[in-house]
C-alpha cells in the first residue's frame, strides 16, 4: 500500500513537471516552423493558420493571445488549430495585435522559443476562392474541375467537375467585379464552349469558328 502511494505520487509530480509551463529555458532564436507566416496582417475572419513545428522536443504547448485573451494548445509537430476559438479570439481583437509562444517539453524542461507576432486586421477577408485543381501535366489530364474553397472554415466544393462533361477540359474561369453571380469558365475537347451564368441563367458560346 505504502509503495502504491509513492508511486501514484511520483506519477502526479511528472505530469506536474511536464503540464503548463510555469518555469521555462528561454531560447534566443525563433522556432524553425513551416509555413512561415509571422509579422503578416491577417483577416480577422481567416481559417486558422495551421503550421507544422521543425524542432526537437517530445511534446509541444502552442499560446495563443490577444489583448487579455488566450487560450493553449497541447500537440505534436503538427499544430491544427481549433476553428472555434481561434474564431472567437481573433474577432474579440480585430485592430490588434495576436502572439504566438511555441513551447518544447526536452524531457528535462519546458523550453521556450521568442514569441510569434501578428496584426489582426479590422477588415474581413472575401470568404471565397475559386480554383482549378488538376494533376500536374500540361499535355493530357484525367479528374479536373474548378472548385470554391471557403477561406474561413477550409470547406471545398466543387463549381463544376469535368466528369459531368465527358471528362472534358474545365479551364479560363472568370468573374466580373468578383461577383459569384456573373461568371464565366470554357470547356475544350467535349462540348467545347464557353458557359455563361448571368442573372441565374446558363447559356453556352460555341467560340470555334472557321
Amino acid at each position: 500500500m505504502h509503495k502504491r502511494f509513492i508511486y501514484i505520487l511520483l506519477i502526479c509530480g511528472i505530469l506536474t513537471s511536464c503540464g503548463k509551463p510555469d518555469t521555462y529555458q528561454l531560447i534566443d532564436h525563433r522556432a524553425d516552423v513551416y509555413p512561415r507566416y509571422e509579422g503578416t496582417v491577417i483577416p480577422y475572419n481567416i481559417a486558422p493558420l495551421n503550421f507544422a513545428i521543425h524542432e526537437a522536443g517530445s511534446k509541444f504547448l502552442v499560446r495563443f493571445t490577444a489583448g487579455a485573451d488566450s487560450f493553449d494548445l497541447r500537440c505534436s509537430k503538427n499544430v491544427d488549430i481549433p476553428l472555434r476559438k481561434w474564431k472567437k479570439l481573433l474577432e474579440a481583437h480585430r485592430g490588434e495585435e495576436l502572439t504566438i509562444g511555441i513551447f518544447a517539453w526536452s524531457g528535462e524542461g519546458w523550453i521556450k522559443y521568442p514569441d510569434i507576432y501578428f496584426h489582426i486586421a479590422d477588415e474581413a477577408i472575401d470568404p471565397y476562392l475559386a480554383y482549378r485543381l488538376i494533376e500536374p501535366g500540361y499535355v493530357s489530364w484525367g479528374k479536373m474541375g474548378i472548385y470554391q474553397r471557403c477561406l474561413e472554415n477550409f470547406a471545398e466544393s466543387p463549381v463544376i467537375e469535368n466528369d459531368l462533361l465527358d471528362d472534358g477540359c474545365v479551364n479560363c474561369h472568370s468573374f466580373n467585379n468578383n461577383d459569384p453571380g456573373t461568371m464565366l469558365f470554357h470547356i475544350r475537347k467535349f462540348n467545347a464552349g464557353t458557359l455563361i451564368l448571368k442573372d441565374g441563367e446558363v447559356s453556352r458560346i460555341d467560340t470555334k469558328t472557321e
